[in-house]
């Protein structure tokens, strides 16, 4: 794979996890190395973090109950990571590898992770589309 724009590789991670966003931000820096910098954003090598609260999780507007269950459930976890590759010119695929290794790590602690990214493909299990925190499918197409 050839470089490209960093702005053309930006993944949303959606992580249905249930302590606080400082919690995470450390359980995040676990997995991934690097440091801190301020309270919701981190950075390795690689990859620049920031670690959001989801606003469509608990909002009303919404409605009740959450679409549980069905392709578009991740659209309402607790959290979602912006990540950037940290480079401006990156490398696509040392990129993605580190994307697929976080997404390992955290199916590999139970989470449910998502990666709403523009190369799915390239990921682990499409970026955790369609598959529960096991690996098996649970969604078709």
């Amino acid at each position: 794979m050839s470089k490209i724009d960093r702005q053309e590789l930006y993944c949303s991670l959606f992580i249905d996890y249930i302590g606080e966003i400082n919690a995470l931000v450390l359980e995040l820096k676990n997995m991934v190395g690097g440091e801190i910098k301020l309270d919701n954003y981190l950075k390795n090598l690689i990859l620049d973090i920031c670690v959001c609260s989801n606003d469509s999780h608990n909002d009303p507007k919404y409605g009740k109950p959450i679409p549980w269950g069905t392709t578009d459930e991740f659209l309402y976890y607790k959290y979602f990571l912006e990540i950037f590759p940290k480079d401006e010119n990156p490398n696509q695929e040392e990129y993605e590898k580190e994307l697929g290794n976080l997404l390992e790590k955290l199916w590999a602690k139970g989470y449910k992770a998502v990666a709403a990214y523009g190369f799915e493909e390239n990921l682990p299990r499409n970026g955790g589309m369609g598959y529960d925190s096991t690996g098996k499918t649970v969604f078709k197409d």
